[in-house]
């Protein structure tokens, strides 16, 4: 159990003495006080009481500290007196100090108070020592290095001209790792062990010690152990002088501070952790009130340190959470409980902003709290990634969808264009409003496949026959059209980059995507505006292509469409790239031309990222990936092939009957022989049988049994390299399994459904001639 500490305190304000009690409690001091209000109570206590400290205001009714500070030094000089006012002044204090009180506390800051206790009442003990050390000296010199082997400190004594150490305790082995018998063998040592950066520094303070009138010092070093280990060194030197006065030696305790030191470097790291911190931190008391911001709150809130203490985090509050989620906040912290959540708060210019939160109270020796301290991470960003994932998400389910429902309608389609064009091939057979109603059909089915086309872009299942372009010549040459399309009270602007920007591109897709944007700026700017084309090469490296969400690091063409328009509603922009959403009045729109844009942009590998404001127009920059300038070589020629039949055996492998028979027919009828087969192992088993007589597999790649398509191709190939394969498919080349090369591998072509019957004759007979 803790022996109190004995104190007599000199106050008439009962008040005060209530206050002083507790700060000293709340730092864990244990103390018995005995209370004095007059000169005759407080000279009593002095005489009577057995007392560790004295304590006194400055000023009371009938007595003043002055004259109890002089009758303290007379009765008890040993014990440490310490004022706690709240009306001495400066000059007051130092004179105090001068006259021999070992220190003042204002009543105002009684948080000073513990501390001050401590040190008076640790410095007392140094006196003390420093007088049990000079007693051992007169007495005898043995009776003194007895006291001192029962010491931690090291005590040590010096002659006169300090250049010889005449005593060491036993703990000088200990702290400096040397025996003093070494010490007193080499008197050199002792400045040897310091540490080299503090040696001077040390040299200088114990040279001042050979002045006539030499004085009490204290100073902290470092010394380097034999181990090579470095010790802090709190050393405290007290002259010894003769009757005469005559300064004799000195005589010192030193104490081993390492671990203090530590404790102190790692409290300055842990502040300077703080300051640098990433995250926001913020420090309260139990109301509330701000007592610390770091640099980082600053940063993310807006607010200075200066405007946000004393304040309440309240002032963050943005109205997005209730009263019931700081209700549960609350309820954690006040049972003691650590609380994380996610805040909506708000900036001091207005814009909001989103935090992880983690808030921590903190209590003191006693257990209660005293403080909170909040981290808090900014994740604005991240949450922002996160809305564009699930919305990208959401676009890839939505073209899948679309891909699908544009396959299957292409089968359609093919079955519906091809009997019409079947029939029309003798037209002198069929009445004239026949013929006219079996070309409206085909036209109709036309119209289709060119809306299947703008579904499959938007799910990027598009057939796409890439080469390279020069970006600024297809603007260049789409420029008149484009004129046309946007008007007369429109300005048109081209700006070209230097050199000419090259992409690996479908020339049609590109063309598409320009007409789209420049469509829409144009029905944004009802009135006239200005359009600006813009083309850029650019490189990003990984640092730049973070701070985009769908970038990467790269060299890449930036195409930029910039209108004067009306501009997109905030609310409008996350959904300005759905399928069918369009802002337009119904008949004007059908809400594909931006879904296409999107989906053409991710087909060739690029992004899309879009700025717009109400009243000041939008901006759409579409990055593409770079590539190098192509080889310039000789144009091939174009042939101007006929319609010609054939004689040759074809496998026809087709799924959907109603596309199998339509196909079936065609061919036969420019006099082919035809074996059909439903699946791949259907198409299998007809080979077994007619493998020598078939010259070329014509196949769909999306089969509904085990057998793709590309597997069938590869086998029958393998058994018979010469046969001739045509690949059929809604989906685009890459979409079903590879690039769109990959037929030429069996000396074959690639059919993109829907097609006409044309395309269809054409291809068999190319590829059946192909050498």
């Amino acid at each position: 159990m803790q022996t109190p500490l004995r104190i007599l305190y000199l106050e008439d304000n009962l008040r005060d003495r209530e206050l002083v009690a507790e700060a000293l409690a709340a730092d864990g001091l244990a103390c018995e006080f005995t209370y004095a209000e007059t000169q005759k109570g407080f000279e009593r206590a002095l005489e009577q009481a057995s007392v560790e400290l004295i304590l006194s205001d400055f000023t009371l009714p009938s007595y003043s500290g002055a004259l109890a500070l002089t009758a303290a030094h007379q009765m008890r000089p040993e014990v440490p007196f310490l004022f706690v006012s709240g009306t001495i002044g400066e000059e007051r204090a130092v004179e105090s100090l001068k006259s021999g009180a070992t220190d003042y506390v204002l009543k105002g800051r009684l948080t000073r108070l513990p501390a001050a206790v401590r040190r008076a009442l640790h410095e007392a003990e140094l006196r003390r020592a420093k007088n049990r050390a000079e007693a051992a000296l007169r007495e005898s010199e043995e009776r003194f290095r007895q006291m001192a082997e029962n010491i931690e400190c090291v005590f040590w004594m010096s002659n006169a001209e300090l250049n010889r150490m005449l005593y060491v305790s036993p703990a000088y082995e200990r702290v400096w790792g040397r025996t003093p018998a070494s010490l007193y063998a080499q008197p050199g040592s002792f400045f040897e062990a310091v540490h080299p950066a503090d040696r001077r520094f040390v040299l200088a303070n114990l040279e001042q010690k050979q002045l006539a009138q030499p004085e009490e010092f204290e100073i902290e070093y470092r010394i380097v152990r034999p181990d090579g280990s470095l010790r802090w060194i709190r050393d405290r030197g007290f002259p010894i002088r003769n009757a005469a006065g005559q300064f004799q030696r000195l005589v010192g305790i030193a104490e081993d501070i390492t671990a203090r030191k530590a404790l102190e470097e790692v409290q300055r790291r842990l502040a300077a952790a703080v300051e640098q911190a990433a995250e926001a931190i913020v420090i309260t008391d139990v109301q509330g009130a701000i007592l610390y911001v770091n640099p980082a709150f600053e940063k993310v809130t807006g607010y200075s340190r200066q405007e946000a203490l004393g304040q309440n985090p309240r002032l963050l509050k943005s109205g997005k959470q209730d009263r019931a989620f700081y209700a549960r906040m609350w309820g954690a912290l006040l049972q003691g409980q650590v609380w994380h959540g996610h805040l909506v708060n708000q900036r001091k210019d207005g814009a909001l902003y989103e935090e992880d939160v983690s808030i921590t109270p903190i209590r003191d020796v006693t257990g209660q709290i005293i403080n909170y301290v909040a981290v808090k991470r900014d994740v604005s960003h991240e949450a922002l990634l996160q809305a564009q994932l699930r919305h990208a998400q959401k676009m890839e389910a939505i073209g899948q969808l679309a891909g699908g429902v544009a396959h299957d309608f292409n089968n359609l389609l093919v079955v519906i264009r091809g009997n019409a064009e079947i029939s029309l091939m003798a037209p002198e057979q069929l009445p004239h409003a026949v013929c006219d109603s079996l070309r409206q059909i085909v036209a109709a089915a036309e119209r289709a496949a060119n809306l299947t086309r703008q579904l499959l872009a938007f799910s990027r299942k598009q057939v796409m026959q890439a080469q390279p372009l020069n970006l600024n010549e297809l603007i260049a040459n789409l420029t008149k059209m484009l004129a046309r399309i946007i008007g007369e009270n429109i300005r048109l602007q081209c700006t070209y980059s230097t050199p000419s920007p090259f992409v690996e591109a479908d020339i049609g897709m590109l063309e598409q995507v320009l007409l789209n944007l420049v469509v829409n700026a144009r029905d944004a700017m009802p009135h006239g505006g200005k359009l600006s084309i813009t083309t850029e090469l650019l490189t990003l490296d990984a640092a730049q292509a973070g701070t985009r969400p769908e970038a990467r690091a790269g060299e890449f063409v930036r195409l930029a469409v910039r209108d004067t328009g009306t501009g997109i509603a905030p609310q409008h922009l996350p959904h300005i790239f759905e399928p069918f959403f369009t802002t337009k009045e119904a008949g004007q729109g059908t809400g594909l031309g931006l879904a296409v844009v999107y989906g053409i942009v991710k087909q060739h590998q690029g992004w899309i990222e879009v700025a717009s404001q109400l009243g000041a127009g939008s901006t759409f920059n579409l990055f593409v990936p770079a590539v190098p300038p192509p080889v310039q070589g000789a144009a091939a020629p174009s042939v101007e092939a006929d319609l010609p039949g054939g004689r040759e055996t074809i496998l026809l492998v087709e799924d959907d009957f109603a596309v199998r028979r339509m196909t079936e027919r065609l061919l036969e009828i420019f006099g082919y022989r035809v074996w059909p087969a439903a699946s791949g192992l259907e198409a299998q088993d007809i080979w077994r049988s007619h493998a020598p007589e078939i010259d070329l597999l014509l196949t769909d790649i999306i089969m509904p049994d085990s057998i793709t398509g590309r597997e069938l191709a590869e086998q029958l190939h393998e058994q018979k390299p010469q046969l001739k394969v045509i690949f059929m498919s809604g989906y685009s080349a890459e979409v079903v399994g590879g690039k769109p090369d990959y037929a030429r591998r069996f000396k074959g072509c690639f059919l993109q459904k829907p097609c006409s019957s044309r395309t269809i004759i054409e291809t068999v007979r190319h590829c059946l001639d192909e050498p």
